[in-house]
């Protein structure tokens, strides 16, 4: 992938904009689940996505993106980020608005998830608690 120039082109497509979602979505979402394949645990095509801002085109991606993008953009770093110089690279991160890192951008994400599954759960307690009024 690396000798075709294909990781540039996967950066191209990971590239997210809220104006583009309806459009970007499957692409980005297809260009993750590419790079997690074909770049993940090969130096070459992981230093060449480092040269092209890929891993900042990802948390770029996980920042702005969906949730079901977020869960495989957090799958798909987990395995690059074992690569010292993408870890490297996304400790140097930083988000152009709030100049926070990937740290907080992560702690920020799995609060997400805590709540949505907290209220997903609750959810279910009112349904059971309505169906045994109604039975009782």
């Amino acid at each position: 992938i690396g000798e075709l120039e294909g990781v540039a082109v996967l950066v191209e497509a990971l590239e997210w904009s809220v104006e583009e979602a309806t459009r970007a979505r499957p692409l980005s979402l297809s260009a993750v689940e590419t790079v997690w394949s074909a770049v993940a645990g090969n130096e070459d095509n992981e230093a060449q996505l480092e040269a092209d801002g890929g891993v900042a085109a990802l948390i770029k991606l996980l920042e702005e993106g969906p949730r079901e993008m977020k869960l495989v953009v957090v799958s798909c770093l987990t395995e690059l980020l074992e690569n010292p110089l993408l870890l490297d690279a996304a400790a140097r991160w930083r988000c152009r608005q709030t100049r926070r890192g990937l740290t907080p951008l992560l702690l920020d994400v799995w609060e997400e998830e805590a709540a949505r599954e907290e209220a997903a759960r609750r959810m279910h307690v009112e349904v059971h608690n309505e169906a045994a009024r109604a039975e009782g």
